[in-house]
């Protein structure tokens, strides 16, 4: 029975120390493992939508409004000499002139070559301000006759008629010729409606 206990006992010890040396490698290896990274998932990368460029609509150009020398209708359609007269001038209200008359030599007057003559208009002042005396009766198309622009010499007021001459010549070939003239102020800027002289040049 001594022997069967000394056997048992040794036994015993030997799987102690077996079981103290196994425990001691796993915790040598539970010691020394190397600790794992946690695994995370990782999060989902939303892509920012790049909004289309804001497009910038051109600045419109501005509209430029030509001037025009349309005629002003503050006078009586009979005081204009005739339809196919020149577009009337207009460079302010102030001054304005409207045709009345012929006076002298009328449209058509047959002249000889190279005569000397008179001719007078009766005009109207249509604008609001006084003609100075300074105005001027000045060619403004056609055909001149020889003739030289001159000073009305006469202050006309607002409303008020004048009689206007100018000195022409005929020409020296026969035909029918037409002057057109026109007032203009003491700066030379013409004004209000043309008025012409019409005469027909013939060898009698």
């Amino acid at each position: 029975m001594l022997l069967a206990l000394t056997i048992a006992l040794s036994a015993c010890g030997k799987a102690t120390t077996s079981l103290s040396t196994a425990q001691m490698v796993s915790d040598v290896y539970t010691v020394d493992a190397p600790t794992q990274a946690p695994t995370s998932t990782p999060l989902p990368v939303t892509a920012t939508p790049t909004s289309a460029p804001t497009s910038i609509p051109p600045t419109a150009a501005p509209k430029l409004i030509p001037l025009t020398n349309e005629p002003i209708q503050n006078h009586p359609s009979g005081l204009w000499q005739n339809a196919d007269a020149p577009i009337q001038v207009n460079y302010s209200l102030c001054n304005n002139s409207a045709y009345v008359d012929d006076v002298t030599i009328p449209d058509g007057t047959i002249l000889a070559p190279g005569e000397t003559f008179v001719k007078k208009w009766t005009l109207q002042n249509t604008g609001y301000c006084m003609w100075k005396s300074s105005s001027m009766l000045t060619f403004f198309n056609g055909d001149s006759m020889s003739g030289l622009d001159a000073e009305i010499e006469k202050a006309v007021a607002s409303g008020d008629q004048v009689n206007v001459s100018i000195e022409l010549t005929a020409p020296d070939a026969e035909g029918t010729y037409t002057g057109y003239w026109i007032l203009s102020d003491s700066y030379g800027y013409p004004f209000g409606v043309p008025f012409f002289v019409q005469i027909v040049v013939m060898n009698q």
